[in-house]
């Protein structure tokens, strides 16, 4: 093993056990004094004598910072002070104002913090405001996702900010003015369905990417293409190499246009790794040594470490390790193997294939574990979507770059590139837009069955690893063997009466399945028009491709803001509404628009469900607000209620008007407000689960009082607020 890695690797474990809370202060310096002993006496034995050195660095490295940053940024949080900023980032636009990165100074101290204002002014790079603010933590709970970006606290205005622009000449903003002006070029000559994913894939900023497409590169196991990493400084390398033969002037180019691209897309973990080991691989034939990957990936993490030792808490930090070490480890193995004998007899192209092929399947080795921690599921399309848009890639960041430099000099030749660059980028969103309405493009980790695959899969290759086994037929064969089994089973445990509830934030989207028929009743959330992507997600891992009706009890955004991108994916047989709301026209456009059969429910109905029915039952009463369809859902084992946002009035309305009889399940009504969920209600259905689709929200859902009624009733309950998504099953 290399002796900067090894010395990496320690470093990077002592500082993750001191930030996990694994030793004290006292305990770590205590640490590093033993520590120092053994240091001198391994002279003769330098592999032990680098760890026990790099496990003493990390650990004083560690705590010194913990005292010199984070412990400055612990002292503010829960005060309310006056604060003096200075953003470092151009603001956002959030739902009361804006919000800004920036230097805050408090108290003598100065914390880098993530601060939101009331104020609809754009702030700059260097803008300096005053404000009175509350500060809080970064990250609550076991989160560190602000801290490993170098953000230590929060901080909320209150009132408004005193506000001073500053001069464009401070050189140090100038990266991020580069990258707004990119952002900015992009998206107005790149045609509007492709300019998101343009500006994602140039700058890093992933803001303009429409839910629906984020979610499908998800999906196929390509939203990696949009994090700035080694692909995009490989393309940019790559290209920098055809210009120029000569060694010394790639490095003299190479070098300073990686540390540009990287301060302009922000710096960020992943970036700065793929920086770093780049500038090593640039450097090596100067110094007439060759380029040793195992020893820039060490020196990349320390660095980083260096940096900020919470970034070893970073997702994407982990993945982009994750991945090149697979890389290095297996793709020359796997290449051989799928080559077979006749690797010198394979064309130019085959060759090309075959190692793309074992380059993706060889970083899936370490990043699947963390996908699974971080996710909850894993792409199994993934290796297909890679290998036929990896090359689109090659031409959509080169043409994104030139359209950015010709937008400025010539803005006609600007629409023109923009015009063309636009095609490969359709052709990725197409392929992977087709590749996710595969069945089963990704597999759940959430089960047990996804689980017990993954585990077999990886003692299937390590047995494969460690004998050399040169056929590979029969393990892939009891790979594929294995995952059959997996998706068999979970199938089959939504044979009977299921009932998902999705937490899609303060809103409601639920999923009935009964023998073979499923139903979607309302999507709509928080989350906005990502409820539909996640309605399609949960349908998609269980092998389903269409529904048999998506039924609407009303047309709140909370209940419907889904709909059409779950139209876009899944295909729907009935569109089921109430027909007592002007708003029905605008769903009545999109049912002809995809094809769907359109129901106006004005009377009771009933439609056959597995070995059960739902009863829809119009809107009641239009006194009170929120007027809308409700729906009895029977099996032979289940029964569920479902009310939509009615109040106790129309509940009661309800009651008087048809026959309720008591059920297994009622979905509370309005998110769990006061004025819903009746005690009449509660007595007449009598359930033994009352669920809660609620989300963060001003409205204090769900209320005390509701709470108590449900409690007084008898009834557990589940809420997807605390619990997440919720699945309930019957025989």
């Amino acid at each position: 093993m290399r002796v900067l890695l090894r010395f990496a690797l320690a470093f990077g474990l002592a500082s993750a056990g001191m930030l996990a809370g694994s030793f004290s202060s006292a305990a770590a310096a205590a640490a590093c004094l033993l520590l120092i002993p053994g240091i001198l006496l391994c002279v003769r034995k330098p592999e032990i004598g680098t760890i026990l050195l790099g496990l003493c660095l990390g650990t004083l490295w560690t705590w010194g910072f913990g005292m010199l940053v984070m412990g400055p940024a612990e002292s503010l949080i829960g005060q309310t002070v006056t604060v003096s900023d200075t953003a470092t980032d151009y603001s956002e636009p959030t739902t009361y104002g804006i919000r800004v990165p920036a230097r805050v100074e408090a108290d003598g101290k100065t914390v880098r913090a993530l601060v939101w204002l009331y104020s609809e002014e754009e702030l700059e790079p260097g803008d300096q405001f005053s404000v009175t603010a509350e500060l809080r933590s970064a990250d609550e709970g076991n989160s560190f996702y602000n801290r490993s970006d170098g953000i230590f606290l929060r901080a909320y205005g209150k009132g408004t900010p005193e506000i001073t622009k500053t001069a464009r000449t401070d050189i140090c903003y100038a990266p991020r003015r580069i990258a707004h002006f990119m952002k900015q070029v992009l998206r107005e000559c790149v045609p509007e369905d492709a300019a998101g994913f343009a500006v994602a894939l140039t700058t890093g900023n992933r803001a303009g990417i429409r839910s629906g497409q984020r979610d499908l590169l998800k999906i196929t196991g390509i939203y990696h293409m949009l994090a700035i990493s080694g692909l995009h400084l490989s393309i940019l390398t790559g290209f920098v190499s055809r210009l120029f033969r000569r060694k010394k002037v790639k490095a003299a180019v190479g070098i300073p246009l990686c540390v540009l691209y990287a301060l302009i897309t922000g710096g960020s973990v992943s970036v700065v790794r793929a920086a770093v080991m780049q500038t090593l691989v640039l450097t090596a034939p100067l110094c007439r040594r060759e380029a040793d990957l195992p020893t820039s990936l060490g020196a990349a993490g320390l660095l980083l470490t260096f940096q900020n030792p919470w970034c070893l808490f970073s997702a994407a930090l982990q993945l982009s390790f994750a991945s090149v070490a697979g890389i290095y480890l297996f793709a020359d193995k796997l290449s051989r193997l799928f080559s077979g004998s006749g690797e010198g007899k394979r064309s130019g192209i085959l060759r090309a294939a075959i190692a793309a092929a074992a380059a993706t399947l060889s970083a899936s080795v370490l990043t699947v574990p963390l996908m699974m921690v971080y996710f909850g599921r894993i792409s199994l399309i993934a290796p297909v979507t890679n290998l036929m848009t990896v090359f689109a890639v090659g031409l959509c960041l080169p043409g994104c770059l030139f359209t950015a430099l010709a937008g400025l000099l010539f803005p006609s030749a600007g629409q023109v590139l923009g015009w063309l660059t636009a095609w490969p980028i359709r052709y990725i969103l197409g392929v992977a837009g087709v590749l996710s309405r595969v069945p089963f493009a990704a597999i759940s980790t959430g089960t047990g069955y996804g689980v017990c695959w993954v585990v077999f899969l990886y003692l299937i290759l390590v047995l494969l690893y460690r004998t050399r086994y040169a056929r590979p037929i029969a393990p892939v064969c009891g790979i594929l063997l294995g995952l059959t089994a997996c998706l068999f089973f979970s199938v089959s445990e939504y044979n009977g009466f299921t009932m998902t509830v999705l937490d899609v934030g303060q809103g409601q989207c639920l999923i009935l399945g009964c023998r073979g028929q499923t139903v979607v009743v309302d999507c709509g959330g928080s989350v906005g028009e990502a409820s539909g992507d996640l309605a399609a997600d949960r349908l998609s891992e269980i092998g389903e491709d269409r529904i048999d009706a998506l039924i609407l009890t009303h047309f709140d955004s909370d209940h419907v803001s889904g709909v059409e991108e779950l139209m876009s994916r899944i295909r729907v047989d009935k569109l089921i509404i109430p027909d007592s709301d002007h708003r029905a026209e605008s769903f009545s456009r999109l049912a002809r628009a995809h094809s769907c059969e359109q129901i106006k429910v004005d009377g009771k109905t009933t439609m056959d469900f597995g070995d059960g029915r739902i009863v829809l039952f119009p809107p009641v009463t239009s006194e009170g607000g929120n007027s809308g369809l409700s729906l009895l859902a029977e099996s032979e084992n289940r029964s569920v209620l479902i009310t939509g946002d009615m109040d106790s009035v129309q509940e009661i309305a309800l009651l008087h008007q048809f026959e309720i009889p008591p059920v297994d399940i009622l979905v509370a009504g309005h998110h769990g407000a006061g004025t819903s969920t009746s005690d009449m209600l509660l007595k007449r259905t009598a359930p033994k689960i009352v669920v809660i689709s609620v989300g963060r929200n001003r409205y204090g859902h769900p209320s005390e009082e509701t709470i108590t009624r449900i409690h007084d009733a008898g009834a557990e309950i589940y809420r997807t607020d605390l619990y997440g998504t919720i699945v309930l099953k019957g025989a």
